[in-house]
């Protein structure tokens, strides 16, 4: 219970300061954690995100841009299905090469816009009917990034979010947390056979409890710190996120040649 629970902080944190997925982090935690095999370790991370997200999206749902992350969510859900077949008959080498691409321009586009950021005031965009091209890109993206790199679609929802479609930055981050709990809970339903592997009421109680204690950090965190001081966290924490995805593929691909 004690090691869900320090999880849920550490993922809902994560989720609550950057918006994106904290998959990334949580699956090493359970292989080398909890000793979880590779298979179960992503489910279970599936589910820590799913109440991570959900945890932190509930307290900024006022600024949720409903459109957009439904959209997402949708045309990625239908392009997965459609797209499982292909990713066999990808060349080898080919994941790594999308896995780097993918992580350079996440990184890149959540500097760009959160670096020296002032946009805070900005008034909820409102949906327009053009902005359905961006959002088809954006889910059939997130759909591409899934199948061919392995990584969950939540480390590549923020990025799109402030780069293409330029949605202002308290309006992305519970976007993209309702987006990314939305494919995590269809993600851990979709393996739901291993949850006997994982479920128990005392971990379930962990869970909750650490993500909870996390919101409140969070919460408290945004408030005391000016918005610039609040970026470069962001900004920093997204990195490690991405660090952490660069070195767990670099780590995988070492192991193949073994």
């Amino acid at each position: 219970m004690i090691e869900w629970s320090l999880f849920g902080v550490l993922v809902g944190i994560i989720m609550g300061v950057s918006g994106a997925g904290g998959g990334t982090i949580a699956v090493p935690l359970f292989i080398y954690g909890l000793g979880y095999d590779p298979v179960t370790a992503t489910v279970a991370s599936l589910i820590a995100v799913s109440v991570a997200a959900l945890s932190n999206w509930w307290g900024q749902r006022q600024n949720t841009l409903y459109p957009f992350s439904f959209g997402i969510f949708l045309v990625a859900f239908i392009f997965i299905q459609i797209l499982k077949p292909v990713k066999a008959m990808l060349p080898s080498g080919s994941t790594q090469i999308a896995f780097l691409l993918v992580t350079l321009y996440s990184l890149i586009t959540y500097w760009k816009n959160l670096t020296g950021s002032k946009n805070f005031d900005t008034e909820k965009p409102k949906f327009k009917w053009k902005d359905l091209q961006k959002i088809f890109l954006s889910g059939l993206g997130v759909a591409m990034i899934t199948i061919f790199t392995g990584l969950g679609g939540g480390v590549l929802i923020m990025p799109l979010l402030l780069g293409p479609i330029k949605v202002p930055l308290p309006y992305a981050i519970p976007t993209s947390l309702l987006t990314i709990s939305s494919t995590a809970m269809v993600g851990a339903y979709s393996q739901s056979d291993q949850f006997e592997k994982i479920f128990t009421t005392q971990k379930m109680l962990g869970l909750t409890l650490g993500v909870w204690l996390s919101v409140a950090l969070t919460k408290r965190l945004i408030k005391a710190l000016p918005h610039e001081q609040m970026n470069k966290i962001r900004v920093g924490v997204y990195t490690t996120v991405m660090g952490v995805a660069l070195l767990s593929m670099l780590y995988s691909t070492f192991q193949s040649f073994q």
